[in-house]
């Protein structure tokens, strides 16, 4: 992985399972968070699953002039001493643009070589893979016991700061592709295993190739040129919009096929595409309701937790709180009523202070959130102290402007602290609860929205 803004812990996890053997990166020597742990070492993962990795082989577009008395290759070779390690691992060529190694540096490689047999230093020249090969095939299961661990991520310090938020709605835009692209696949494989539609192949994969393709370096990122974004942030709406399509056209087709006779209002069907039970609100819009209530019921007959949250001269809106297994779907049913939902709620809220049946959250006057309280830990207090949204001044970068941050800067303390002007409590219902704080600095004005949607979460 050449050039990379840093590596997340799930990463060796994900390859393991992959079945690769190894992960090489030369990028942790520009700026690692946590310095370059080693050279030649084992990465564990998040779920305890490792992989051999080589993380300080030198830079990827390097002219090799010297090796063997390279102060360097010395070093490497012995701190690897410790580990019983007696290889080192360096790059030449050019990784970042593509490209072979220049003609003078593999003359020089090729020099090393046929010293090997007057030399204790054996120099190969090989693929980036073959150390792992050697490493798994030759060891004993006690020097590989040995190598060092890193059991943590491998973040990026300068050009990650900025790199990890730039363009962010790319990045916004290519999860939700990868979100969209998953659901349809699931609904269309179930509609079609149904035998209630075809599953659309080719809409599905000219979706998925044309967002995939701008998974790379400089796009994702959001470290390149303004006008590479007028075409992948087109690409990404299309992609999503095609996405959507084939997800509505299999749910509908399920729907049709839903038992919906205990219903006395309106169907609504409900699907859940994770691989997990899932407790979370949903949204419904109804015509012909005119200004009456709306209450929710499952297919037991239980009321479930709702609101009215929108009117329209068409349409009105709600929302209740839907338990579907995982990969399912379920029928709930919508009646017109004269009085709101009469269901149990744990949801509260005043001026200051926010309950579900999880979290109790409080503001202080200035507006900060002061404590946020688990009920379910013992009345733990998660908050050390008080958190509150600050502004500090930022010179920026003079290299990269567009995209970099500095590390340091970044971490200085805030400067001006937004002083509230108003609290304001804009909804309160039986399945959500909102308020928003209205603040300012000397110059600029703020809000932030407070917001409980489900019965666990803030």
């Amino acid at each position: 992985m050449p050039d990379c803004f840093g590596f997340g812990w799930a990463l060796p996890s994900i390859a393991s399972h992959a079945n690769l053997m190894g992960f090489t990166t030369q990028k942790l020597a520009w700026g690692s968070a946590y310095g370059v742990p080693f050279d030649i070492g084992r990465w564990r993962g998040v779920d305890g699953n490792e992989i051999y990795a080589s993380v300080n082989p030198h830079d990827y577009y390097f002219t090799l002039k010297k090796l063997r008395d390279w102060d360097f290759v010395q070093n490497k070779l012995k701190e690897n001493e410790k580990y019983d390690l007696d290889m080192t691992y360096i790059f030449h060529g050019i990784g970042d643009r593509g490209g072979a190694p220049k003609e003078e540096s593999v003359k020089f490689v090729e020099k090393e070589i046929s010293k090997n047999n007057s030399n204790d230093i054996e120099v190969l020249a090989s693929s980036a893979d073959r150390i792992y090969h050697d490493i798994d095939e030759n060891f004993t299961p006690e020097q590989k016991a040995k190598l060092p661990v890193w059991n943590n991520e491998l973040v990026m310090k300068d050009h990650a700061v900025g790199g990890y938020t730039s363009r962010a709605v790319g990045k916004r835009w290519n999860r939700r592709c990868q979100e969209l692209a998953d659901i349809a696949e699931r609904a269309s494989v179930t509609a079609s295993y149904l035998g209630i539609k075809e599953y659309n192949k080719s809409a599905i994969d000219v979706a998925w190739k044309r967002f995939i393709a701008h998974q790379f370096h400089d796009d994702i990122p959001g470290t390149s040129c303004q006008r590479v974004y007028k075409r992948s942030w087109n690409d990404y709406a299309v992609s999503m919009n095609q996405f959507a399509n084939e997800l509505e056209a299999s749910a509908s087709a399920l729907a049709l096929n839903m038992k919906t006779d205990f219903c006395k209002g309106t169907p609504i069907m409900v699907y859940n595409p994770i691989e997990s039970q899932r407790q979370q609100t949903v949204t419904a819009r109804l015509s012909g309701i005119g200004n009456k209530n709306v209450r929710v019921f499952d297919d037991d007959g239980n009321e479930i937790k709702s609101q009215v949250i929108n009117r329209t001269n068409t349409y009105t809106e709600i929302l209740f709180i839907a338990d579907v297994k995982s990969l399912g779907t379920r029928i709930y049913d919508a009646r017109v009523s004269d009085i709101p939902c009469d269901a149990e709620s744990a949801v509260s809220i005043s001026k200051n202070r926010m309950e579900n049946q999880k979290y109790i959250v409080t503001l202080n006057p200035n507006g900060d959130i002061e404590s946020i309280i688990d009920k379910e830990q013992n009345n733990f207090q998660i908050l050390k102290e008080p958190v509150s949204l600050g502004l500090l001044k930022y010179n920026g970068s003079r290299v990269w402007p567009a995209w970099e941050m500095d590390y340091n800067e970044n971490k200085n303390a805030a400067d001006r602290i937004p002083v509230k002007s108003k609290m304001q409590i804009i909804e309160n219902g039986h399945a959500v609860s909102h308020s928003r704080l209205h603040s300012v600095t000397k110059r600029v004005p703020s809000q932030t929205l407070l917001h409980f949607r489900t019965a666990e979460n803030v």
